[in-house]
């Protein structure tokens, strides 16, 4: 029966999106055939269904009458059919739906309102996810002149998931479906054969059982005659059968070793293309609106793993159905060879091990002692029933070399000791969603306690050693006690002990993300790269980590920015890991400057924008990546009190305030203030600062207009605290405000030429909102009960008691590796843990 244009089953049918039609595919199965859909497509969307309530009597008798019907047409479409195969098969149809819904025809009204249902929903999410959508215009300078997001992220090997390669492998895999489902006709075929022909040899016998009897008795010769002839009409009978027989058994053959040929290949190209290709995006997802989506891609890959499980399993089953029939009627030259069934095991092994994938990588720097998490999927989900006994995965850390050693002799997993430190909470149990149909298993508080370190050569740091979380588990097959292993290995990651390590292992993290290969040996990365790479690789961090891109001028002031760059070479420079994370830029000694690279000076530029600066950038306030002899041929021409925003180039992550300024004379000067960082921010945001100083009146943006301060920053600026004093011995609020150094006034000091900081930093008066002085601000009037802070206070100096306490039994039975052992020395605790530990801020290491 056709499908009227426009029908839903016809538009669904048209779907192009393998993950949709998996989970449509899953409507559908031995309670409702999809078979019966397709045939009777416009007969079931012309019905009712979802006006039928089962507690209403007419309807049940209607649910009655329409079972009927439906049944009625299955019988004709059986009966119209010239195939005995297909014949045989929608008697196996009819057979089913009886089954399920004899008893209770109400049921299958629920199940089309259902299956209706979910179609529509799932054609609907189709059509919006394919409607192409108006492009937005550019919200900035700073997203307009950048380059295009959407090449920065390698191209995958293979077919890279997207477009064609979807339709080409799902047409593929559906190739497969239907070769099975035909294999396992003619299966069943030749079991109904193979049954007759074994009645009608029992027949043979008897007739020449009868004959032999009839021909030693004294009866009529006629009746003996006539037991011959249907004799000789059965044996040539059987003959033919025979061939029929023997024939099928061929075509089987035949079928299946085209079957298992192709099932190979695709599983094959699955894996080694697609799977590939789906690491590369999981590897190189930098947060990109234009990249494709590792998740979205992990849902297909997902549904070919399962129906591919499915496939191999059902057969594995046909293997074992057609060796019973062979048992029963053994015919020479017919055979499925022995070794078919070794090699559906086998891809069946190779499709699992390689299910077995970190769906949500650990973070690429992990600091000892600080919870992370990390997810395994198993891609073949509730198929294979590997569920009904969850495996449990182990989780390990272990050193570039022990991966290599992974990589070359995988048998090496047997062995427990496979690690290079120790780790808390690494032991979990899969657990089975049977609404996503996911197995998976997630470490939500996985910690690394320790980590051994490997002897450094040359100028190697520990934030240059590169690890990795191995995962591993033992999954045995449902009716089977053979059990085999699955493992995998995570991203590399950098561990650290120090805060202060963070920059230095992030840039060994960016350089491993942005230029290694998938297939490479573990952890191998090229020592230099052409600059557009890098370029790309940079704006895309930038872009990930602030929401923002950046523009060509500041691309090109960051290859400027890079040491040994050769300004002839232009864009065509190679830049070398050593210049990127090793060599220190060149900056003229000051207070508080510790020598840093290029990456640590572009790592804390990104970390204060993401914290605190974003929204900034965004809108073009913030110029960003300039020099001070820019700024000030830009400033100098503008009116007094013009400013504009710059990262600071002598500190990392510093933001400072270029702004116009008028000396006695009427001559204009260009002025730097000190830079703010993260924490000055945390103490006044950003914008506050900016509106407390009144010498700043109007912003220069990145796209060279002048905006009023106010105009400009007044959504950002904190709203007014309440004066909630009801009394007058209640609390008056006060607010803090930042101001110009009294002490420092604009040109009084040799340090403050054009070029040179002036220090804002340490000017953070208290003002009260009523504009109240209190006279208890004064030192003197400190009553003498309250205590105050010297900066050489410290416990050993008072004649505080020691404290006494007794440790719980509890405590004292926990096993060693779950507390901390001797062996973790003081200058393992950065300044901010240690802050963090004694204000009560952070206990989870406890």
């Amino acid at each position: 029966m056709g499908n009227p244009p426009g029908s839903l089953w016809q538009n669904v049918r048209n779907i192009n999106d393998q993950r949709i039609l998996a989970n449509i595919r899953g409507l559908y199965g031995k309670h409702f055939p999809i078979e019966i859909r397709d045939q009777l497509a416009e007969w079931i969307e012309s019905q009712r269904w979802h006006e039928l309530d089962p507690s209403i009597l007419i309807h049940q008798q209607e649910a009655q009458q329409l079972y009927g019907d439906m049944l009625t047409q299955l019988r004709s479409i059986k009966d119209h059919m010239r195939d005995f195969t297909e014949k045989m098969k929608w008697e196996d149809i009819l057979e089913k739906l009886q089954a399920n819904f004899d008893s209770n025809p109400f049921n299958l009204v629920e199940q089309m309102q259902s299956i209706l249902k979910t179609e529509r929903q799932f054609l609907k999410e189709y059509q919006g996810a394919n409607m192409s959508p108006q492009p937005s215009p550019a919200a900035s300078h700073h997203s307009t002149n950048s380059p295009d997001p959407s090449k920065l992220v390698h191209s995958p090997p293979g077919s890279q998931l997207t477009g064609n390669s979807h339709e080409a492998i799902g047409q593929s895999i559906q190739k497969i479906y239907v070769m099975t489902h035909e294999a396992e006709g003619l299966l069943k075929s030749l079991e109904h054969q193979q049954e007759y022909f074994i009645i009608h040899i029992n027949e043979s016998h008897k007739l020449q059982a009868m004959v032999t009897h009839h021909s030693q008795q004294p009866v009529n010769p006629q009746v003996v005659q006539a037991l011959r002839l249907k004799l000789q009409e059965t044996e040539i009978a059987l003959n033919k059968e025979v061939e029929a027989l023997q024939q099928n058994r061929i075509s089987i053959t035949q079928q299946f070793h085209m079957l298992l040929g192709d099932l190979g290949n695709i599983i094959h190209s699955v894996v080694n293309d697609e799977l590939v290709g789906w690491k590369m995006i999981q590897n190189q997802a930098l947060g990109l609106d234009t990249s494709p989506p590792a998740d979205d891609l992990l849902v297909v890959l997902q549904g070919w793993y399962e129906t591919l499980a499915e496939l191999l399993w059902r057969n594995k089953q046909f293997i074992k159905q057609y060796y019973r029939l062979k048992s029963q009627l053994p015919m020479n030259g017919t055979e499925i060879p022995e070794d078919y069934n070794q090699t559906v095991d086998n891809l069946i092994v190779f499709l699992l091990r390689n299910s077995f994938v970190v769906e949500k990588q650990p973070p690429q720097v992990l600091k000892t002692n600080t919870r992370f998490s990390c997810t395994v999927r198993l891609m073949v989900g509730g198929k294979l029933n590997i569920h009904m006994n969850p495996p449990e995965v182990i989780a390990t850390i272990i050193s570039e070399k022990q991966a290599k050693g992974l990589a070359a002799n995988p048998d090496t997993l047997q062995a427990s000791d496979i690690s290079c430190g120790q780790m808390l909470n690494n032991k979990r149990a899969m657990e089975y969603n049977p609404t996503s149909q996911i197995l998976s298993a997630t470490f939500s508080n996985m910690s690394v306690k320790n980590i051994k370190r490997l002897e450094k050569k040359g100028s190697e740091t520990v934030t240059d050693e590169k690890c990795a979380i191995l995962l591993r588990s033992n999954i045995i097959l449902p009716g089977s006690d053979v059990y085999f292993h699955v493992s995998t290995i995570s991203l590399p990651v950098a561990v650290v002990v120090h805060g202060s390590q963070l920059s230095s292992a992030e840039g060994t993290m960016f350089w491993d993300k942005a230029f290694s290969d998938v297939n490479r040996e573990p952890f191998v990365v090229p020592v230099q790269v052409q600059w557009p790479l890098l370029a790309k690789a940079l704006n895309a961090y930038f872009f990930n980590t602030t929401g923002g891109s950046l523009p060509e001028i500041c691309i090109d002031y960051l290859w400027k920015k890079i040491p040994n760059v050769n300004a002839e070479e232009n864009g065509n420079s190679v830049i070398t890991w050593q210049s990127f994370n090793k060599e220190n830029l060149h900056v003229a000694p000051g207070k508080r400057r510790e020598p840093f690279t290029f990456f640590d000076w572009f790592y804390g530029i990104c970390e204060l924008l993401k914290k605190h600066l974003s929204g900034f950038w965004k809108e073009s306030l913030i110029f960003g990546f300039m020099g001070k002899l820019q700024a000030q041929e830009i400033l100098i021409n503008q009116r007094v009190g013009t400013f504009l925003l710059r990262f600071s180039e002598t500190e990392t992550g510093g933001i400072s305030v270029a702004w116009v300024t008028q000396d006695a004379n009427g001559d204009k000067k260009v002025w730097f203030l000190s830079p703010w960082f993260v924490k000055d921010l945390q103490i006044r945001p950003f914008a506050d600062r900016l509106r407390d100083l009144t010498e700043l009146t109007h912003v220069y943006s990145t796209h060279g207009q002048c905006y009023e301060k106010h105009a400009a920053f007044t959504k950002y600026y904190s709203p007014p605290t309440e004066d909630t004093n009801k009394g007058p011995l209640d609390y008056v609020t006060a607010q803090m405000k930042i101001t110009l150094n009294t002490s420092d006034k604009l040109g009084e000091k040799g340090n403050n030429g054009p070029g040179e900081y002036t220090d804002l930093r340490g000017q953070i008066p208290m003002r009260s909102q009523s504009d109240s002085r209190s006279s208890l601000n004064s030192p003197q009037n400190i009553p003498s009960n309250i205590s105050t802070f010297s900066s050489n206070h410290s416990p050993s100096s008072t004649n505080m008691p020691p404290i006494h306490h007794q440790q719980h039994p509890l405590l004292r039975d926990l096993p060693t590796n779950l507390v901390y052992s001797d062996e973790i020395m003081p200058d393992e605790f950065d300044a901010d843990e240690v802050d963090m530990i004694l204000s009560g801020h952070m206990t989870h290491n406890f």
